[in-house]
Parts: C-alpha cells; sequence; structure tokens
C-alpha cells in the first residue's frame, strides 16, 4: 500500500521527494539543477544481495540454506541506484505508466 511522498532536499539543496515501494525500499524522485531539466528516480540506497547457497564461495558464511543474504560492500565503493530522465523519456513513460495503471500491462 502507498503511504504518500515525503518531501526534502538533498546536501546541494536539490527537492526531492522519497517514498516506500512495495517491496519496502526507500525510494527518491529528485531534481537537480543542469541546464536541461532533469530527474532522476531510484533507490536512496542500494541493497546487495547474494544467494545464501554462495555465500560460501564469496568468503562469506552461510545466514541460511535457502533464500538471499545481504552482501557486503566496503564504503568507500560508491553505487549508482538512480536512472536521469529529461522531460521527453518523462512523457513517454508517463505513456506507460497510464497504460499500466489501465490495463495492468505495457507495450
Amino acid at each position: 500500500m502507498f503511504k504518500g511522498f515525503t518531501a526534502g532536499s538533498s546536501e546541494g539543496n536539490f527537492p526531492h521527494l522519497t517514498f516506500t515501494d512495495c517491496n519496502g525500499t526507500e525510494c527518491i524522485l529528485q531534481t537537480g539543477r543542469t541546464v536541461e531539466k532533469r530527474l532522476w528516480i531510484g533507490t536512496v540506497r542500494v541493497q546487495n544481495t547474494i544467494f545464501c547457497r554462495d555465500a560460501e564461495k564469496l568468503g562469506l558464511k552461510p545466514e541460511s540454506n535457502v533464500g538471499h543474504q545481504i552482501y557486503p560492500i566496503p564504503s568507500e565503493v560508491f553505487q549508482h541506484a538512480k536512472v536521469e530522465i529529461d522531460r521527453e523519456t518523462a512523457i513517454a513513460l508517463v505513456g506507460q505508466l497510464q497504460k499500466f495503471i489501465d490495463t495492468g500491462r505495457i507495450d
């Protein structure tokens, strides 16, 4: 169930809206100061997971026999978790989103 948007601004004072997706992941919709108006959408944090069955191969202790577990990434690694779209792409996405709202499908 969608719980709404929370307004805020980034460290660079860029306005953004945060929300939680249907899996409980914190997401962000943000604008920025560029010559062309752009919009960034994605997750606030990347959550790296692996299959538990692969943990030992990667030097970790399996947390379970099934499912996923967190794969730690060093804090020095920066991961991009947003896509950048322009107004033309936003218009095209709105059309596909409306089709999904109306029919549950996309083309």
